[in-house]
Protein backbone atom coordinates (compact mmCIF):
# COMPACT_ATOMS: atom_id res chain seq x y z
CA UNK A 1 0.00 0.00 0.00
CA UNK A 2 1.65 3.20 -1.10
CA UNK A 3 0.30 6.13 1.63
CA UNK A 4 1.40 9.95 1.47
CA UNK A 5 2.45 11.39 4.63
CA UNK A 6 0.62 15.23 4.93
CA UNK A 7 2.33 17.99 6.65
CA UNK A 8 4.54 17.52 9.38
CA UNK A 9 7.43 15.85 7.89
CA UNK A 10 9.96 17.06 10.08
CA UNK A 11 11.72 15.14 12.15
CA UNK A 12 12.34 15.51 15.99
CA UNK A 13 15.21 15.23 17.85
CA UNK A 14 14.74 12.48 20.49
CA UNK A 15 17.75 14.26 22.72
CA UNK A 16 15.38 17.30 23.42
CA UNK A 17 13.67 17.58 26.49
CA UNK A 18 9.99 16.76 26.75
CA UNK A 19 9.30 20.26 27.64
CA UNK A 20 11.01 21.65 24.97
CA UNK A 21 9.48 18.69 22.33
CA UNK A 22 6.08 20.05 23.50
CA UNK A 23 6.33 23.57 23.16
CA UNK A 24 7.97 22.95 19.38
CA UNK A 25 5.04 21.35 18.42
CA UNK A 26 2.40 22.84 19.64
CA UNK A 27 3.39 26.14 19.23
CA UNK A 28 5.26 25.63 15.55
CA UNK A 29 4.25 22.46 13.61
CA UNK A 30 0.76 21.47 15.61
CA UNK A 31 -2.74 23.17 16.35
CA UNK A 32 -4.41 21.54 18.71
CA UNK A 33 -8.32 22.15 17.70
CA UNK A 34 -7.10 21.96 14.00
CA UNK A 35 -5.92 18.34 15.02
CA UNK A 36 -9.35 17.29 16.97
CA UNK A 37 -11.80 19.02 14.26
CA UNK A 38 -9.70 16.42 12.26
CA UNK A 39 -10.19 13.13 14.30
CA UNK A 40 -13.40 14.20 15.50
CA UNK A 41 -15.41 16.67 13.43
CA UNK A 42 -18.72 18.34 14.95
CA UNK A 43 -17.51 17.66 18.25
CA UNK A 44 -18.10 20.86 19.83
CA UNK A 45 -16.89 22.10 23.34
CA UNK A 46 -19.57 22.82 25.74
CA UNK A 47 -17.93 25.94 26.55
CA UNK A 48 -17.82 27.18 22.28
CA UNK A 49 -21.96 28.15 22.02
CA UNK A 50 -23.03 31.47 21.79
CA UNK A 51 -20.62 34.21 21.60
CA UNK A 52 -17.24 32.25 22.17
CA UNK A 53 -18.60 30.02 19.05
CA UNK A 54 -16.99 33.31 16.89
CA UNK A 55 -13.54 32.27 18.22
CA UNK A 56 -14.09 28.49 16.41
CA UNK A 57 -15.15 29.05 13.68
CA UNK A 58 -12.60 31.77 11.74
CA UNK A 59 -15.36 33.90 10.40
CA UNK A 60 -14.25 37.26 12.16
CA UNK A 61 -10.68 35.77 12.97
CA UNK A 62 -8.65 34.02 10.55
CA UNK A 63 -6.41 31.94 13.04
CA UNK A 64 -7.45 28.91 14.98
CA UNK A 65 -8.65 28.73 18.90
CA UNK A 66 -5.24 27.20 19.67
CA UNK A 67 -3.20 30.53 18.09
CA UNK A 68 -5.30 32.88 19.99
CA UNK A 69 -5.05 31.19 23.12
CA UNK A 70 -1.88 30.88 23.14
CA UNK A 71 -1.24 34.35 22.20
CA UNK A 72 -3.74 35.23 24.79
CA UNK A 73 -1.42 33.95 27.30
CA UNK A 74 1.42 36.72 25.90
CA UNK A 75 -0.30 39.81 25.07
CA UNK A 76 -3.77 38.93 26.89
CA UNK A 77 -7.52 38.77 24.93
CA UNK A 78 -8.56 42.56 24.92
CA UNK A 79 -4.95 43.39 22.56
CA UNK A 80 -6.09 40.77 20.18
CA UNK A 81 -9.34 41.83 19.96
CA UNK A 82 -7.98 45.41 19.26
CA UNK A 83 -5.83 44.65 16.96
CA UNK A 84 -8.12 42.58 15.10
CA UNK A 85 -10.71 45.59 14.89
CA UNK A 86 -8.12 47.78 13.85
CA UNK A 87 -7.12 45.62 10.56
CA UNK A 88 -10.81 45.89 9.63
CA UNK A 89 -11.55 47.88 6.08
CA UNK A 90 -14.14 50.05 5.32
CA UNK A 91 -16.78 47.83 3.45
CA UNK A 92 -19.99 46.34 4.67
CA UNK A 93 -18.61 43.05 5.67
CA UNK A 94 -15.90 44.87 7.82
CA UNK A 95 -19.43 45.93 9.92
CA UNK A 96 -20.41 42.83 11.40
CA UNK A 97 -17.14 41.77 12.01
CA UNK A 98 -16.83 45.04 14.11
CA UNK A 99 -20.16 44.78 15.69
CA UNK A 100 -18.85 41.16 16.99
CA UNK A 101 -15.37 41.85 18.08
CA UNK A 102 -16.96 44.64 19.76
CA UNK A 103 -19.58 42.28 21.81
CA UNK A 104 -16.31 40.22 22.75
CA UNK A 105 -14.35 43.41 23.81
CA UNK A 106 -17.22 43.94 26.05
CA UNK A 107 -17.90 40.81 27.55
CA UNK A 108 -13.92 41.03 28.25
CA UNK A 109 -14.44 44.04 30.16
CA UNK A 110 -17.17 43.05 32.24
CA UNK A 111 -15.19 40.44 34.15
CA UNK A 112 -11.69 40.00 32.39
CA UNK A 113 -10.95 37.24 34.82
CA UNK A 114 -14.19 35.35 34.14
CA UNK A 115 -13.82 35.50 30.39
CA UNK A 116 -10.31 34.16 30.76
CA UNK A 117 -11.10 31.12 32.83
CA UNK A 118 -13.96 30.39 30.17
CA UNK A 119 -11.27 30.44 27.34
CA UNK A 120 -8.47 28.13 29.63
CA UNK A 121 -11.82 25.82 30.06
CA UNK A 122 -12.06 25.85 26.32
CA UNK A 123 -8.57 24.64 25.56
CA UNK A 124 -8.32 22.46 28.52
CA UNK A 125 -11.33 20.80 27.45
CA UNK A 126 -9.73 20.53 23.81
CA UNK A 127 -6.73 19.42 24.94
CA UNK A 128 -8.05 16.28 27.33
CA UNK A 129 -10.04 14.80 24.11
CA UNK A 130 -7.32 14.53 22.49
CA UNK A 131 -5.84 12.21 25.31
CA UNK A 132 -4.10 8.31 24.98
CA UNK A 133 -4.44 6.80 27.97
CA UNK A 134 -7.00 4.74 28.00
CA UNK A 135 -8.71 2.27 31.37
CA UNK A 136 -8.20 -1.10 31.71
CA UNK A 137 -10.37 -2.63 29.00
CA UNK A 138 -10.95 -5.58 27.96
CA UNK A 139 -11.67 -6.72 24.54
CA UNK A 140 -15.48 -6.09 25.22
CA UNK A 141 -15.19 -2.68 26.66
CA UNK A 142 -12.87 -1.86 23.48
CA UNK A 143 -15.86 -3.00 21.35
CA UNK A 144 -18.15 -1.32 23.26
CA UNK A 145 -16.48 2.06 23.54
CA UNK A 146 -15.66 1.96 19.68
CA UNK A 147 -19.56 1.21 18.95
CA UNK A 148 -20.50 4.15 21.48
CA UNK A 149 -18.07 6.35 19.71
CA UNK A 150 -19.67 5.68 16.32
CA UNK A 151 -23.04 5.90 17.29
CA UNK A 152 -22.39 9.91 18.90
CA UNK A 153 -20.34 10.88 16.14
CA UNK A 154 -23.19 9.89 13.74
CA UNK A 155 -25.72 11.71 15.71
CA UNK A 156 -23.31 15.20 15.82
CA UNK A 157 -23.85 15.99 12.31
CA UNK A 158 -27.56 16.70 13.14
CA UNK A 159 -27.42 17.42 16.56
CA UNK A 160 -25.49 18.92 19.27
CA UNK A 161 -24.41 16.80 22.31
CA UNK A 162 -23.15 18.57 25.75
CA UNK A 163 -21.11 16.21 27.56
CA UNK A 164 -22.23 16.13 30.49
CA UNK A 165 -25.23 14.30 28.47
CA UNK A 166 -23.15 11.32 27.96
CA UNK A 167 -21.70 9.35 30.31
CA UNK A 168 -17.61 8.86 30.12
CA UNK A 169 -16.96 9.70 26.07
CA UNK A 170 -13.34 8.40 25.01
CA UNK A 171 -11.31 10.15 22.55
CA UNK A 172 -10.16 8.60 19.48
CA UNK A 173 -7.08 8.47 20.23
CA UNK A 174 -7.96 6.29 23.07
CA UNK A 175 -9.38 4.38 21.31
CA UNK A 176 -6.47 4.42 18.65
CA UNK A 177 -3.73 3.21 21.09
CA UNK A 178 -5.99 0.62 22.32
CA UNK A 179 -6.85 -0.83 19.31
CA UNK A 180 -3.20 -0.95 18.06
CA UNK A 181 -2.02 -2.61 21.25
CA UNK A 182 -4.36 -5.36 20.92
CA UNK A 183 -3.69 -5.54 17.28
CA UNK A 184 -0.20 -5.96 18.04
CA UNK A 185 -0.59 -8.49 20.97
CA UNK A 186 -2.64 -10.77 18.95
CA UNK A 187 -0.51 -10.71 15.93
CA UNK A 188 2.46 -11.69 17.99
CA UNK A 189 0.73 -14.21 19.97
CA UNK A 190 -0.67 -15.84 16.51
CA UNK A 191 3.02 -15.82 15.91
CA UNK A 192 4.32 -17.91 19.14
CA UNK A 193 1.13 -19.92 19.33
CA UNK A 194 0.19 -22.26 16.30
CA UNK A 195 -3.18 -24.07 17.98
CA UNK A 196 -4.23 -20.60 18.81
CA UNK A 197 -3.99 -18.93 15.59
CA UNK A 198 -5.56 -22.22 13.61
CA UNK A 199 -8.84 -22.53 16.88
CA UNK A 200 -9.08 -18.86 17.16
CA UNK A 201 -6.66 -16.32 15.37
CA UNK A 202 -9.07 -15.58 12.37
CA UNK A 203 -12.04 -15.24 14.16
CA UNK A 204 -10.18 -13.11 16.78
CA UNK A 205 -8.56 -10.76 13.88
CA UNK A 206 -11.85 -10.57 11.98
CA UNK A 207 -14.05 -9.07 15.28
CA UNK A 208 -11.00 -6.70 16.21
CA UNK A 209 -10.74 -4.93 12.34
CA UNK A 210 -14.57 -4.97 12.45
CA UNK A 211 -13.74 -2.25 15.36
CA UNK A 212 -10.68 -0.34 13.91
CA UNK A 213 -12.12 1.72 11.26
CA UNK A 214 -14.40 4.36 11.88
CA UNK A 215 -15.89 7.20 9.58
CA UNK A 216 -15.49 10.34 11.57
CA UNK A 217 -16.96 12.56 8.99
CA UNK A 218 -20.44 11.50 7.62
CA UNK A 219 -20.94 12.96 4.40
CA UNK A 220 -21.80 16.81 3.75
CA UNK A 221 -22.03 18.94 1.14
CA UNK A 222 -20.63 21.98 0.81
CA UNK A 223 -22.66 23.85 2.94
CA UNK A 224 -21.72 21.67 5.88
CA UNK A 225 -24.96 19.95 5.84
CA UNK A 226 -26.19 16.34 4.76
CA UNK A 227 -27.42 17.35 1.25
CA UNK A 228 -25.46 18.50 -1.77
CA UNK A 229 -26.11 19.59 -5.50
CA UNK A 230 -25.22 18.42 -8.54
CA UNK A 231 -23.30 19.59 -11.49
CA UNK A 232 -23.47 18.74 -15.16
CA UNK A 233 -19.68 18.62 -16.72
CA UNK A 234 -17.95 17.25 -20.05
CA UNK A 235 -18.28 13.65 -18.38
CA UNK A 236 -21.39 13.76 -17.03
CA UNK A 237 -22.67 15.24 -13.27
CA UNK A 238 -20.69 15.23 -10.33
CA UNK A 239 -21.13 17.00 -7.09
CA UNK A 240 -18.99 18.26 -3.74
CA UNK A 241 -19.25 15.81 -1.20
CA UNK A 242 -16.88 15.33 1.82
CA UNK A 243 -16.34 12.41 3.80
CA UNK A 244 -13.42 10.94 5.79
CA UNK A 245 -12.82 7.74 7.28
CA UNK A 246 -9.97 6.74 10.13
CA UNK A 247 -7.98 3.72 10.64
CA UNK A 248 -7.31 2.71 14.57
CA UNK A 249 -4.56 0.77 13.75
CA UNK A 250 -1.33 2.76 14.50
CA UNK A 251 0.65 3.25 10.92
CA UNK A 252 4.27 3.75 12.77
CA UNK A 253 3.99 0.66 14.87
CA UNK A 254 1.89 -1.86 12.15
CA UNK A 255 3.14 -0.87 9.34
CA UNK A 256 5.27 -4.23 9.11
CA UNK A 257 2.86 -6.52 10.00
CA UNK A 258 -0.03 -5.09 8.16
CA UNK A 259 -1.18 -3.49 4.56
CA UNK A 260 -4.59 -1.66 3.66
CA UNK A 261 -5.84 -1.35 0.29
CA UNK A 262 -7.46 1.55 -1.54
CA UNK A 263 -10.39 1.73 -0.93
CA UNK A 264 -13.70 1.11 -3.11
CA UNK A 265 -16.33 3.59 -2.67
CA UNK A 266 -20.09 2.30 -4.42
CA UNK A 267 -23.20 5.21 -4.22
CA UNK A 268 -26.67 3.41 -3.24
CA UNK A 269 -30.07 4.80 -2.31
CA UNK A 270 -30.65 4.60 0.94
CA UNK A 271 -33.78 1.89 -0.08
CA UNK A 272 -31.92 -0.35 -2.24
CA UNK A 273 -34.57 -2.88 -2.55
CA UNK A 274 -36.85 -0.14 -4.32
CA UNK A 275 -34.25 1.09 -6.53
CA UNK A 276 -31.67 -1.14 -7.62
CA UNK A 277 -29.35 1.59 -9.43
CA UNK A 278 -25.73 1.68 -7.90
CA UNK A 279 -22.64 3.67 -9.30
CA UNK A 280 -18.99 3.40 -8.57
CA UNK A 281 -16.80 6.27 -7.45
CA UNK A 282 -13.08 6.71 -8.22
CA UNK A 283 -11.15 4.48 -5.20
CA UNK A 284 -9.41 6.76 -2.07
CA UNK A 285 -6.12 5.56 -0.72
CA UNK A 286 -4.86 5.81 2.59
CA UNK A 287 -2.35 8.97 4.02
CA UNK A 288 -0.89 9.62 7.19
CA UNK A 289 -1.11 12.78 9.02
CA UNK A 290 0.42 13.61 12.49
CA UNK A 291 -1.53 15.01 15.32
CA UNK A 292 -0.42 15.96 18.94
CA UNK A 293 -2.12 13.91 21.86
CA UNK A 294 -2.37 15.34 25.34
CA UNK A 295 0.67 13.66 26.64
CA UNK A 296 2.59 16.07 24.04
CA UNK A 297 3.39 13.35 21.63
CA UNK A 298 2.86 13.47 18.32
CA UNK A 299 0.88 10.40 17.08
CA UNK A 300 0.52 9.37 13.44
CA UNK A 301 -2.73 8.28 11.78
CA UNK A 302 -4.46 6.81 8.92
CA UNK A 303 -7.04 8.20 6.84
CA UNK A 304 -8.85 8.36 4.03
CA UNK A 305 -11.19 11.22 2.35
CA UNK A 306 -13.19 11.73 -0.39
CA UNK A 307 -14.49 14.96 -1.80
CA UNK A 308 -16.19 14.28 -5.28
CA UNK A 309 -19.04 12.00 -6.20
CA UNK A 310 -19.44 11.15 -10.07
CA UNK A 311 -22.97 10.67 -10.71
CA UNK A 312 -23.09 9.53 -14.63
CA UNK A 313 -25.49 10.66 -16.71
CA UNK A 314 -29.50 11.16 -16.92
CA UNK A 315 -31.31 8.07 -16.91
CA UNK A 316 -31.86 7.60 -20.37
CA UNK A 317 -36.08 6.74 -20.02
CA UNK A 318 -36.68 9.53 -16.87
CA UNK A 319 -34.68 11.75 -18.11
CA UNK A 320 -33.07 12.85 -14.69
CA UNK A 321 -30.13 11.44 -12.42
CA UNK A 322 -31.22 8.07 -10.64
CA UNK A 323 -29.81 9.26 -7.72
CA UNK A 324 -31.69 12.31 -7.28
CA UNK A 325 -34.57 13.30 -4.86
CA UNK A 326 -33.71 9.84 -2.81
CA UNK A 327 -31.61 9.72 0.17
CA UNK A 328 -28.50 8.18 -0.70
CA UNK A 329 -25.76 6.29 0.81
CA UNK A 330 -21.99 5.24 0.33
CA UNK A 331 -20.50 1.95 0.62
CA UNK A 332 -16.80 1.51 1.45
CA UNK A 333 -14.69 -1.47 1.03
CA UNK A 334 -11.47 -1.99 2.54
CA UNK A 335 -8.88 -4.73 2.39
CA UNK A 336 -6.41 -5.22 5.09
CA UNK A 337 -3.78 -8.20 5.21
CA UNK A 338 -2.14 -9.84 7.92
CA UNK A 339 1.51 -10.66 6.55
CA UNK A 340 2.41 -12.99 9.21
CA UNK A 341 0.70 -15.28 10.01
CA UNK A 342 -0.93 -14.85 6.58
CA UNK A 343 -4.83 -13.23 7.13
CA UNK A 344 -7.10 -11.28 5.02
CA UNK A 345 -10.26 -9.74 5.37
CA UNK A 346 -12.95 -7.60 3.80
CA UNK A 347 -14.32 -4.58 5.55
CA UNK A 348 -17.55 -2.83 5.10
CA UNK A 349 -18.74 0.20 6.15
CA UNK A 350 -21.83 2.20 5.11
CA UNK A 351 -22.14 6.01 5.58
CA UNK A 352 -25.11 7.43 7.21
CA UNK A 353 -27.36 8.81 4.33
CA UNK A 354 -28.02 12.37 2.44
CA UNK A 355 -29.34 14.00 -0.18
CA UNK A 356 -28.40 14.97 -3.86
CA UNK A 357 -31.07 17.90 -5.56
CA UNK A 358 -30.57 19.75 -9.06
CA UNK A 359 -31.41 23.05 -6.83
CA UNK A 360 -30.89 24.50 -3.37
CA UNK A 361 -34.43 24.69 -2.86
CA UNK A 362 -34.32 20.83 -2.34
CA UNK A 363 -32.45 21.45 0.58
CA UNK A 364 -35.11 21.78 3.12
CA UNK A 365 -36.76 18.23 1.80
CA UNK A 366 -34.47 16.48 2.30
CA UNK A 367 -32.60 17.79 5.92
CA UNK A 368 -36.53 17.19 7.07
CA UNK A 369 -36.52 13.53 5.41
CA UNK A 370 -32.71 12.97 7.26
CA UNK A 371 -33.76 14.88 10.59
CA UNK A 372 -36.82 12.63 11.03
CA UNK A 373 -34.28 9.39 10.01
CA UNK A 374 -32.37 10.11 12.50
CA UNK A 375 -35.32 10.47 15.59
CA UNK A 376 -36.46 7.61 14.67
CA UNK A 377 -33.19 5.99 14.78
CA UNK A 378 -32.32 7.58 17.79
CA UNK A 379 -35.45 8.05 19.67
CA UNK A 380 -37.76 5.21 18.35
CA UNK A 381 -41.21 5.95 19.32
CA UNK A 382 -40.22 8.97 22.26
CA UNK A 383 -39.37 10.81 19.49
CA UNK A 384 -43.37 11.15 18.16
CA UNK A 385 -44.13 12.23 21.70
CA UNK A 386 -41.39 14.80 22.18
CA UNK A 387 -41.38 16.47 19.22
CA UNK A 388 -45.19 16.73 19.01
CA UNK A 389 -45.04 18.91 22.46
CA UNK A 390 -41.88 20.66 20.94
CA UNK A 391 -43.89 21.62 17.22
CA UNK A 392 -47.10 22.62 19.34
CA UNK A 393 -45.75 24.92 21.17
CA UNK A 394 -46.41 28.28 20.07
CA UNK A 395 -49.77 29.74 17.58
CA UNK A 396 -48.29 29.41 14.44
CA UNK A 397 -46.73 25.91 14.96
CA UNK A 398 -50.69 25.23 16.14
CA UNK A 399 -52.08 26.84 12.97
CA UNK A 400 -49.87 24.41 10.58
CA UNK A 401 -50.23 21.33 12.15
CA UNK A 402 -54.16 21.99 12.47
CA UNK A 403 -54.49 23.06 8.95
CA UNK A 404 -52.17 19.76 7.80
CA UNK A 405 -55.06 17.41 10.11
CA UNK A 406 -57.58 19.04 8.47
CA UNK A 407 -56.36 18.36 5.23
CA UNK A 408 -55.82 14.81 5.92
CA UNK A 409 -59.38 14.71 7.06
CA UNK A 410 -60.89 16.39 4.38
CA UNK A 411 -59.13 13.81 1.79
CA UNK A 412 -59.36 10.79 4.25
CA UNK A 413 -55.90 9.81 3.54
CA UNK A 414 -53.57 8.55 5.91
CA UNK A 415 -50.47 10.42 6.76
CA UNK A 416 -47.66 8.69 8.58
CA UNK A 417 -45.63 10.43 11.37
CA UNK A 418 -42.77 10.61 9.51
CA UNK A 419 -44.30 12.12 6.32
CA UNK A 420 -46.42 14.57 8.87
CA UNK A 421 -43.24 16.20 10.09
CA UNK A 422 -41.01 16.34 7.14
CA UNK A 423 -43.68 18.56 5.70
CA UNK A 424 -43.64 20.18 9.04
CA UNK A 425 -40.13 20.82 9.30
CA UNK A 426 -39.79 21.90 5.44
CA UNK A 427 -41.71 24.31 5.51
Amino acid sequence: MTTTSKRRKKPLNRKQSSDAITKININQLYDLVDDHNFIAANEICSGAIGLFSVLFNRNIIDASFSKLYQQSLQCGWEYIFTQERQKLKPNDISVLKSLVLNRLLNEYSKDSNLFVQKTKYLYDEIHSRMARNFPAWTPEDFSDEVGRWQDIQCRRRLFYFDHQELSPLCGLLMLQKAATNWCHCLIKHCQQNRSFWETEGPKRFRDHFQRSFIIVAQPTGPENVPVTQYIKTASGHTARLHARIICLLDPDILKDYLELSAIDVMLYPLNREANGKTEKEPSITWEIRQVMSAEGIPVSVYYAEMNTLDLGNFDCVYKRLSFNSTLCQLEFRIKIKVKNPAFEDTIILNSQPFGICSHGQYFPKFIAQLFTYEMDRILKNVCNKHFFLFITSDDCANRSVGNMISLSSSRRLRIEPAEFYENFIAV
